[in-house]
Order: C-alpha cells, then structure tokens, then sequence
C-alpha cells in the first residue's frame, strides 16, 4: 500500500457507510428534492483536490526521487483515464455524459491509484484506473438504485462507491500488477501476481478484509456509545 489505500480509503468508505446505516436515513421529502449542485465550484474543488493529490502521492518518499517523479505520472495518467472511462459509461447508459460524472471518475481514478502510484509502471496505472472508472459505477448508478439496503443506508456523499469500492480495487491490482523488474521502484518485495507471486494478491485481499472488518466493528461501538452512553440524539 503505496501511499494508503487502505487506512485511507478503504477505512474511511467503511466507516462511512456504517456510520450512515447507524445514523439513519434523511426524511423520505429531503430525499426526493434534489437541489442542484453549483457545478464550477465542484469543478474548481476537484481541480483543487487533482492538483494537490500529486503532493500526497509524490511526496509520500520524502525525497526528490524515482519513486515520486513515477507517483506523480502515475497520479495523472490514472485520473484522466478514469474519468474518461467514467464519463464512457454514462454515455453508454444514460445516452450523455454530465460534467459530476466526470469528476467522480477521477476521484475513483485517484482513490485507486493511491496505493499503487510509487510502485506500477505506466500501462499498470491505465489497467487500475480502467477498472476504477467502471467498477464503482455500477453500484452508484444500477445496483445502488434497485438494492434495498442503499435506500435505508443514505450514502449521501457516495464514500461506499467512491472510496470503498475504488480503494479495494486499487488495493487488489497493484498486488496483481507490482513487478520486481521495475528498477526504478525501491520495493523490497518480489512484485506481485504478475512476477508469480501470486501470494501478494491473497496479502492485499486479506488487508482489505482486516480494515473493512476493523472499521465495521469500532464505527459501530464509537456511535453505539454516542447513542446509549452519553445519550446524544
């Protein structure tokens, strides 16, 4: 895990969407009145969020190195794929592309690449980034409409499709596609699936389950507490 996909992403998308099966969902008329976003603020925010995501995955060496000049590329190349992929999909089903479907692509795009960014080579970057602009957008667009447990649970911000889902995936491909014979990489581990080493792939899966599991368990004690000991609304 590169530069925290896990405790990050993976972590934070759990606890969020247990905190709001916890909490409970907004009032039945809150939920049918959607009011428009301010789109070039959201733009401006992603643009904000893209460009400061170079610093948190290039930085992550704390050094001016291979690793971080190849987060950085891998940052880019990741995102706009995603996002492209992303804006594909809408294309496909809803007949046209809208500008929140883009940049949830390349939040996805980031979220996946995260742990994977310092140690994937180009063509890895493009793999994990085409599966982060489609595999999240199932549950958010087809499956989180029809299954029932998303209308009780009001995942208003998406953390369940965006970081959840994105950051497992992420998570699982760069141990399928991290190779020793990156030279540039200073990784200490013989790569992953790719090299063989098929046993990385069942060490990120088992990361995955330990940090869902984690976090399902002690968001629920904190708002149990919250709710039964200190007796808060």
């Amino acid at each position: 895990d590169y530069s925290g996909g896990y405790v990050i992403h993976v972590s934070s998308g759990t606890a969020g969407f247990i905190g709001t099966y916890w909490i409970g969902s907004r009032l039945s008329k809150d939920r049918l009145k959607h009011k428009p976003h301010i789109i070039p603020l959201v733009v401006v925010g992603a643009g904000v969020l893209w460009n400061g995501w170079n610093g948190f995955n290039g930085g992550d060496p704390c050094a001016v190195s291979t690793d971080a000049g190849a987060a950085v590329l891998n940052t880019n190349i990741a995102t706009a794929t995603s996002a492209l992929v992303w804006i594909m999909w809408d294309t496909i089903y809803y007949k046209k592309s809208s500008v929140l479907g883009g940049v949830n692509g390349m939040i996805t795009g980031l979220v996946a690449i995260t742990p994977a960014a310092g140690v994937v080579v180009g063509w890895g970057a493009m793999v994990i980034s085409i599966v982060s602009g489609s595999l999240p957008w199932i549950p958010m667009n087809i499956a989180g409409k029809k299954l029932s447990l998303f209308h009780h649970v009001d995942d208003t911000l998406g953390v369940f499709h965006i970081h959840l889902v994105a950051g497992v995936c992420g998570d699982f491909l760069v141990g399928a596609s991290t190779s020793e014979c990156d030279a540039a990489f200073n990784i200490s581990n013989p790569g992953g699936g790719i090299d063989g080493n098929d046993k990385q792939i069942g060490w990120q899966l088992t990361g995955a389950c330990f940090v869902i599991g984690w976090n399902t368990v002690w968001t629920s004690l904190i708002l149990l507490f919250i709710k039964h000991v200190l007796r808060m609304p």
